[in-house]
């Protein structure tokens, strides 16, 4: 029971940040420092922790997805 509510809760965190990520970035968004600002906060939003926040900046600076 807690590990599936664990489970869901990261989900809807990753999803929360994809959704995030694409509302707010911009065409090359890793080349220009303010673009790259507007994203950070965007994830910053969701997950209000700069430390982890941070982290997920650099996975998504290295998605081709995005």
């Amino acid at each position: 029971p807690h590990a599936h509510k664990a489970v869901e809760d990261r989900t809807h965190l990753a999803v929360a940040v994809h959704e995030a990520v694409l509302a707010d970035k911009e065409d090359e968004f890793r080349a220009n420092p303010m673009k790259l600002k507007k994203v950070r906060y965007a994830i910053r939003r969701v997950l209000n922790d700069d430390s982890l926040t941070d982290r997920i900046l650099e996975i998504v600076k290295n998605q081709t997805e995005y």
